[in-house]
């Protein structure tokens, strides 16, 4: 902010340990999270990933055993 006003919810809010999804009135309302978990490989363009929720995969490229995470749209996710 110009006057030097910082808003952070981080300095007040701590990360949440479970995936929480909401139903609401109005049906899906774009919930997301991110997923932090290390390579466990990559093939074909799709990096699998060891989370504390799971193994997750996605379109990329990480080397076994990098740090990494992935974008999660809950209402499209599956076990990996």
């Amino acid at each position: 902010m110009p006057d030097g006003v910082s808003f952070r919810e981080s300095a007040t809010v701590a990360p949440g340990a479970d995936v929480v999804v909401s139903e609401t009135p109005f049906g899906f309302v774009g919930l997301s999270t991110r997923l932090y978990g290390r390579a466990i490989e990559t093939r074909d363009g799709i990096v699998t990933l060891d989370t504390r929720f799971g193994r997750v995969r996605a379109r990329g490229s990480l080397a076994a055993g990098a740090p990494g995470f992935v974008g999660l749209r809950v209402r499209n996710s599956a076990p990996a």
